[in-house]
């Protein structure tokens, strides 16, 4: 999803909750769900219906030949925060 999208749909969600006189909540989900609902249409429309032979398929990937991407994610983000957060190095 482009930057024009993202922004028009943020405008009308925008003007649906100016007309029915919403409140900031209202505002709040307007301005974060629409753009969100936006992008969840676009990827139906380029991977069920336009390009289907595109779509992510879990089973294409061998995961025995790499170590699971949990591991190794949490490892960088400990080691990450720990730096961040100026913490003393670990034993």
């Amino acid at each position: 999803m482009g930057d024009r999208e993202r922004k028009s749909s943020s405008l009308l969600g925008l003007m649906v909750v100016t007309r029915f006189h919403g409140g900031l909540p209202q505002l709040v989900i307007a301005v974060i769900r629409v753009p969100s609902l936006v992008l969840l249409a676009n990827t139906y429309h380029a991977f069920v219906r336009r390009y289907p032979w595109l779509a992510p398929a879990p089973s294409a990937v061998r995961w025995t030949l790499h170590p699971a991407p949990t591991e190794l994610g949490g490892k960088y983000m400990i080691m990450h925060n720990w730096r961040a957060w100026d913490l003393p190095e670990p034993a």
